[in-house]
């Protein structure tokens, strides 16, 4: 869903993760599903695609681990990002982001 002052967008991934230890650890593997729906809208122009347009974005990501027994501490999480943005021209913008990492 988009119109020329706001946006809506959601990004899914599916990653395969691999991990080597050191140690007394075996070797694993992960499965983990992302997704994350974001919202971006225009403060200070009719439009997102104008140059020199101010905007505020937020976003928040949820991290799901397809499979089980990884030994790593932070598998699943969510994230919550929040900031200004600055679009100086089409090849160029600016952004300043607030994150928080939930466990």
């Amino acid at each position: 869903m988009s119109s020329k002052r706001f946006d809506f967008a959601t990004w899914l991934r599916l990653e395969y993760r691999n991990f080597f230890y050191s140690g007394e650890l075996d070797s694993s593997h992960e499965v983990r599903f992302r997704i994350r729906p974001e919202f971006k809208v225009a403060l200070n122009n009719p439009s997102l695609g104008d140059d020199g347009t101010l905007y505020g974005r937020t976003d928040v990501e949820f991290f799901v681990p397809l499979t089980e027994d990884i030994p790593e501490r932070f598998v699943n999480k969510i994230r919550f990002r929040i900031g200004p943005g600055y679009r100086i021209n089409y090849g160029c913008k600016v952004e300043l982001m607030f994150m928080h990492d939930r466990y």
